[in-house]
């Protein structure tokens, strides 16, 4: 094994699975948790740690400090991760400050145990019903926003184009039952681009063991029976099977120790609304944030919302200048976020990267051509 292995652990089950398993064969590696002061996935990390034994290294974060990272992102990723992951940037600031040379993390394992199998999938009835559900997941702008938003008479040729070849490789790499067949699907055309795009920066200081790129991996999810999967069930065995002590410790996304019976986990989603009101009504003094980036509220306040004004709103951004995209339709995503009438976030995350990436580009012909 590599020197100075670290662990990304979160508050969810996958990378403490992954914990529990890499204790019993590697003695000395680090675990590394991040987030805000108020995340709650620090505090889940450190209790799983502290019963494990293992070192526990912690970074604390304000949204506004990773704007300083936003340069390198963009750079490094090549405008392949958009900026609401732009948390990443400060793992690998951990991995530098710590000395690591090889990490792991966790999030592979949720499409081997079925974290993003949803119950819709057990009232599909054809396939032409399985396609409509694959790509309005896939999708971050509905097919209406889309010819909204780009520039149709430039673009407007490649969206059947796009929606063809999509049919087409749901086709050639789906068989089985359709929750087996979601799972393949995303495992060979989302999976692997995730892990190794959410993992480009990380790469560039450490090496990532990454073992959900192989085909063994997703042939082993193919198999899974469904009702395994569902409810976290076969997540939850396994963590209950390797450590029964660290099933002790409440899950993230329930705030139910996962040694309990998923069918009480129902309990955790309804305190966790009752915290995000707290957090709603006391404007954030009380509660905790349920994500390491609340990218949806970041952009209502502070430098965030700068960032989104100066570009999204700039007549001027090459988005507009190339007659990439409409202003008026980003300008309505925009104006309706800062209000709050609905959240885009999601959607003026890939907008901003886009932006973001063609400045970027812009600089470097400049540089290269001499221009100023």
């Amino acid at each position: 094994m590599k020197r100075n292995l670290c662990l990304f652990l979160s508050g969810g089950l996958d990378s403490r699975i992954l914990a529990c398993i890499l204790k019993c064969y590697i003695d000395g590696f680090k675990i590394l948790s991040f987030g805000t002061r108020k995340c709650d996935e620090i505090p889940i990390a450190y209790k799983v740690a502290k019963i494990l034994r293992l070192k526990h290294v912690t970074g604390i974060y304000r949204l506004d400090d990773l704007l300083s990272l936003i340069d390198d992102f963009i750079t490094l990723t090549a405008g392949f991760v958009p900026i609401n992951a732009l948390h990443t940037a400060y793992g690998m600031k951990m991995i530098i400050e710590n000395h690591c040379h090889s990490f792991v993390a966790g999030f592979a394992l949720d499409w081997l145990l079925g974290a993003y199998l949803d119950r819709k999938l057990k009232y599909i009835r054809n396939e032409k019903e399985f396609l409509s559900h694959l790509l309005k997941k896939s999708s971050v702008l509905s097919i209406t926003d889309l010819l909204r938003v780009i520039n149709t008479d430039k673009l407007g040729n490649y969206v059947m184009q796009i929606l063809n070849e999509f049919a087409i490789q749901v086709k050639s790499l789906c068989r089985g039952n359709f929750p087996n067949k979601h799972d393949r699907f995303y495992i060979y055309s989302r999976l692997r681009r995730w892990v190794l795009n959410g993992h480009i920066l990380l790469r560039n200081c450490a090496e990532g063991l990454m073992f959900a790129t192989g085909r063994e991996f997703a042939e082993i999810a193919s198999i899974v029976h469904p009702q395994l999967k569902f409810s976290h069930r076969l997540r939850r065995m396994l963590l209950i099977k390797v450590s029964p002590i660290a099933a002790i410790i409440p899950y993230k996304s329930t705030w139910i120790p996962p040694i309990f019976p998923t069918f009480l986990w129902s309990a955790g989603y309804i305190l966790q609304r009752l915290n995000n009101i707290v957090v709603k009504v006391t404007k954030g003094r009380v509660g905790f944030e349920l994500t390491y980036f609340d990218f949806d509220d970041a952009l209502r306040r502070g430098k965030w919302n700068e960032l989104l004004v100066k570009t999204l709103l700039n007549k001027n951004s090459l988005i507009y200048v190339l007659d990439i995209l409409r202003y008026d339709t980003v300008k309505n995503f925009v104006v309706e976020h800062m209000h709050g009438k609905r959240s885009h976030g999601e959607k003026l995350a890939y907008i901003l990267t886009l932006e973001l990436f063609l400045r970027k580009l812009e600089e470097y012909r400049n540089e290269v051509s001499g221009e100023p």
